[in-house]
């Protein structure tokens, strides 16, 4: 993991390719990618599919070309949580036809379509209701209006936490990214979570590494996730806040700082 922006290493991502390995699958977290260029140059160069999660990453964009886009497909997601929802299920956008149908195939009981009797291979249920198409293709309407308040958010929430102690706003380029998420590093994360949930104010920790997850536990060394993971918070982020609701926010946030041993600068992140 890149400390800067919390996504793929490409030296590490290099090192751990093998004969069986068949892709690469960067998650854009929160809106933040790595060199997609270079990325796209290393899995040539290994003959792999380059897979994009750009389930938050929903307008954000790399040198003028939207995330989810570079690889040979982009997954969004339309979750609840998301910029843009239909309550549940998500896009696939890719150019090649042949992935085209075999995902067409996969959401369909294996079949191209849905009148067809024969079905070519298995697949699955899982076909998008008209309700819920019509359901986001509403909010399409919205979404640069949301892009912005998203990206207004985040400025209020770096202007105001700026100098604080014990915590750090991660780099954000607020030209091409979408920051759906506020998120935070912070020395304590237990004390201020306390604080915050003492005040009423509701904060999610970051992910636990995948390679923890009993399903996908792995062996190795992951230092920098690890770390991320264990600092990383995140602050109320609805499109719904006014600058007073963050006003508020970062001053019980910073009483938190100022009151605790917080206080000592954020190791290994640049604000």
């Amino acid at each position: 993991m890149r400390r800067e922006s919390f996504t793929i290493d490409l030296a590490d991502a290099e090192r751990r390719i093998t004969r069986r390995t068949k892709a690469i699958v960067p998650v854009h977290l929160n809106g933040r990618a790595s060199d997609m260029k270079q990325l796209g140059q290393l899995a040539r160069k290994y003959d792999l599919a380059l897979v994009e999660d750009a389930a938050q990453a929903m307008g954000s964009a790399q040198g003028g070309q939207f995330l989810g886009t570079f690889g040979d497909a982009g997954v969004f997601s339309l979750g609840t949580t998301k910029i843009i929802t239909s309550g549940q299920g998500g896009i696939i956008l890719t150019r090649r036809k042949d992935l085209y149908e075999a995902f067409a195939r996969i959401k369909d009981h294996g079949r191209l379509s849905r009148t067809a009797e024969v079905h070519d291979t298995l697949g699955f249920n899982s076909k998008f209701t008209d309700l819920q198409a019509a359901l986001a293709l509403a909010q399409f309407r919205k979404l640069p209006e949301r892009i912005e308040k998203k990206r207004q958010i985040f400025r209020w929430y770096r202007e105001l936490l700026a100098g604080a102690g014990g915590i750090a706003v991660p780099p954000m380029d607020l030209q091409e990214t979408v920051p759906w998420f506020v998120d935070v590093l912070c020395n304590e994360r237990a004390t201020l979570v306390s604080a915050m949930a003492g005040a009423g104010i509701e904060t999610r920790n970051f992910y636990l590494p995948v390679h923890s997850q009993p399903c996908y536990r792995a062996e190795g060394n992951y230092p920098v996730t690890q770390e991320i993971s264990t600092h990383g918070l995140w602050l109320p982020s609805s499109v719904s806040l006014t600058q007073t609701d963050v006003a508020h926010i970062c001053a019980e946030v910073k009483a938190c700082c100022d009151s605790s041993e917080m206080r000592r600068p954020v190791t290994g992140v640049s604000a």
